[in-house]
Order: structure tokens, then sequence, then C-alpha cells
């Protein structure tokens, strides 16, 4: 299913699982930011 709003805006949200704390993003964006959210180091850098 594809949201309304992506197809008139070209943004989508991602919601973080655990917080679930939303951010509405651009699609050209999405590959940027879900590889920061997902990069070990940046993780094991906060501990």
């Amino acid at each position: 299913m594809v949201a309304t709003e992506t197809l008139t805006t070209g943004t989508v949200t991602i919601r973080e699982r655990d917080s679930m704390a939303q951010e509405r993003v651009a699609i050209g964006e999405l590959p940027r930011i879900v590889g920061e959210k997902v990069d070990l180091r940046g993780l094991l850098r906060k501990l």
C-alpha cells in the first residue's frame, strides 16, 4: 500500500520500532538515512 501523500509529495514516513518516533523524509534521501540508522559503527559510538 502506498500512501496518497507519498505520491503527491515524494516523501515517505520512517518509524523507529522501539520509540515509535516518526519522521517524513524525501524518497531520494531514503538510502542515506536508512544507511545511517543501521550503520553498526554509529551504533557502537553511542555506547
